[in-house]
């Protein structure tokens, strides 16, 4: 089932598949629910799979000039609280995770475990941020010739080629985006507060899938943030860059089988 709801007066659209305990998969920057197609096949067969189109993304209506991680996860919020699904699994890519651990402070109660799939609790750093006000340059100037020279760099190297096609569709999925909503969800990444306490403090399930070929979450500066969860479970996937999802499509339907195996069972 595919639907929308009004969030703020703007449609958010959402895709519900499976019955069963529910997990949320939520996608990254300049993603849609669409990346989620052939793992939410595998995991609707247990469970039931919900798929949004955060702000601005996908079908789902720019909201304002800045698309804060909190204003996203109250968009997810209200598409939960529309499902009348109260207790879930959340997993987000990349930029899904910031607002997977947005949505960890200010709906815990609905959490039985959460992961984060390439990304991380971590602020911005300076230089960070400034690298983010000059992709909002270069968004403003051509949005278009920036969308195109993104994705493949999201790879590890090995994987460009025998992935062109994959490339090539994500490609055309946010080439339909507007130069607005591409600003506000860079903006809300930089705007972003530090979520290392919401791992510290979390009582539930917590995992993380990180690639050995990522240079935008770099395997070792970024592991001892991860075991800093109480019920942490980490997984390195070998040859894959920041595209999971993609590059490792079986691992990850195992990963995310067996984390919600652990969720579900406690």
């Amino acid at each position: 089932m595919k639907n929308f709801i009004l969030f703020r007066n703007k449609r958010i659209y959402y895709k519900v598949e499976g019955r069963g305990n529910a997990i949320v998969l939520l996608h990254g920057f300049m993603e849609t629910m669409e990346i989620w197609n052939d793992i939410s096949i595998k995991l609707s067969e247990k469970y039931q799979v919900i798929t949004i189109d955060l702000p601005g993304h996908g079908k789902s209506e720019n909201i304002d000039s800045v698309h804060s991680m909190q204003l996203m996860a109250e968009a997810v919020h209200a598409v939960l609280h529309e499902l009348h699904v109260f207790s879930c699994i959340m997993i987000g890519h990349s930029m899904g995770g910031y607002v997977t651990l947005a949505f960890a402070d200010l709906f815990k109660s609905y959490l039985k475990g959460f992961g984060l799939f390439h990304s991380h609790p971590l602020e911005d750093s300076d230089e960070v941020k400034n690298n983010r006000n000059k992709v909002i340059e270069a968004v403003n100037q051509d949005h278009k010739t920036f969308v195109a020279g993104f994705f493949p760099s999201l790879f590890a190297k090995e994987n460009i080629d025998k992935y062109s096609k994959e490339i090539k569709k994500i490609e055309m999925l946010a080439l339909k985006m507007s130069k607005e909503s591409i600003v506000a969800a860079v903006a809300g990444m930089r705007d972003r507060t530090d979520k290392t306490q919401t791992l510290i403090h979390a009582e539930v399930p917590f995992f993380a899938i990180l690639g050995k070929e990522d240079f935008r979450i770099p395997l070792n500066s970024m592991l001892p943030n991860f075991i800093l969860a109480k019920k942490n479970c980490l997984y390195v996937l070998d040859h894959v860059g920041h595209m999971g999802f993609i590059e490792a499509k079986k691992d990850t339907i195992n990963i995310i089988f067996g984390f919600a195996n652990i969720c579900f069972c406690e």
